[in-house]
C-alpha cells in the first residue's frame, strides 16, 4: 500500500475549496491505493502558531470527515 505527503497550509487551504481537496484526495485514494496520508501543515515553518492551529482545524473539520 501508499501513502501519499501532502503540504497543506492556511494559505491553501483556505485558497482552494474544500470540495477540490477532498474530491483530489479521494481520487489518490483510488487511483493510487492509498493507504493513508501523512500532512505537512506548516512547510518551511513558514506559518505562525495560529496559522498552522486554523488549517489543522479546517483540515479536521471540512476534509477528514469525507473519509470516516
Amino acid at each position: 500500500m501508499t501513502a501519499v505527503w501532502l503540504c497543506l497550509g492556511a494559505y491553501l487551504l483556505g485558497s482552494i475549496p474544500f470540495g477540490m481537496v477532498v474530491a483530489r484526495l479521494k481520487q489518490l485514494r483510488d487511483e493510487a491505493h492509498l493507504a493513508g496520508v501523512s500532512a505537512e501543515i506548516n512547510p518551511g515553518s513558514l506559518l505562525s502558531h495560529e496559522q498552522v492551529m486554523e488549517s489543522l482545524r479546517l483540515y479536521i473539520q471540512e476534509v477528514m470527515p469525507h473519509f470516516k
